[in-house]
């Protein structure tokens, strides 16, 4: 399997905290069958202010040198997680944020009770410079709970849409794993990825999600979410998918 957004570069954000922390959270994803991890460090200008400079790359430098000298069998790669406001959307017209694996997709999110409009607005903006978004965790934002449809129009615009396996799992709360479900019904979304932070709470790897996913979703769908998609995003391939289901049709 492959996650596309964690947050394991110790000391950059309010993930792992120091290395040690970092190369347990990668060890523990390899055993639980995570071979390609994309390191997403938050961008968020005014509280973790990453961005493509000499200081970011060599932390991320010393972490991928230390998964090589430990031997642990994990394909890192570096991306981040950009949450866009107007300060963001200047540091992604300057080039100064990470895309994932140096691709075309990039990684975005929002405060969580932003505007939909807005949101929408701030997507094809990042569309109109050359990228294709992926909407990290919409099942948390509030507008999405109250409204589904919102991201069967994203989706239909051609972004991505990446879902939090807490989600899907219950451990964030009802409404955002009725809305993580609703969303797997209709056919929008993408990947599912872990978010992770530490080893004690939003966990690293995959495999209790890929079970959950498998049981309730079926193999070639769990397949797509976990594997084929984010392999493709690694890759700076075209996302596949199923047709999707549009909101009038509501279960």
């Amino acid at each position: 399997m492959i996650d596309i957004h964690t947050h394991v570069i110790p000391g950059v954000d309010d993930g792992a905290k120091n290395m040690r922390m970092a190369l347990e959270m990668i060890e523990k994803s390899y055993t639980e069958g995570v071979d390609t991890i994309i390191a997403t460090p938050h961008c968020m200008p005014g509280v973790y202010n990453n961005i493509v400079n000499e200081s970011l790359a060599k932390k991320w430098n010393t972490l991928y040198q230390t998964v090589k000298e430990e031997g642990i069998p994990v394909h890192l790669r570096k991306g981040m997680e950009v949450l866009l406001s107007e300060r963001s959307m200047k540091l992604i017209k300057e080039k100064k944020v990470w895309t994932l694996n140096n691709s075309d997709y990039l990684l975005v999110e929002f405060a969580f009770d932003e505007d939909p409009e807005w949101c929408t607005e701030k997507l094809k903006e990042v569309a109109e410079l050359g990228y294709t978004p992926i909407i990290a965790h919409p099942e948390r934002y509030d507008c999405v709970q109250a409204h589904h449809e919102i991201v069967y129009d994203w989706y239909m615009l051609g972004y991505g849409i990446q879902i939090n396996k807490e989600s899907l799992l219950g451990q964030f709360g009802r409404k955002e794993k009725q809305t993580a479900d609703s969303l797997l019904r209709h056919n929008i979304v993408t990947c599912v990825a872990s978010d992770t932070h530490r080893l004690d709470r939003r966990t690293p790897g995959l495999k209790d999600v890929f079970e959950y996913l498998n049981d309730r979703y079926g193999g070639e769908y769990t397949h797509m979410l976990t594997k084929a998609n984010p392999l493709r995003i690694v890759n700076g391939k075209p996302m596949v998918g199923y047709k999707p289901i549009p909101y009038e049709y509501e279960e």
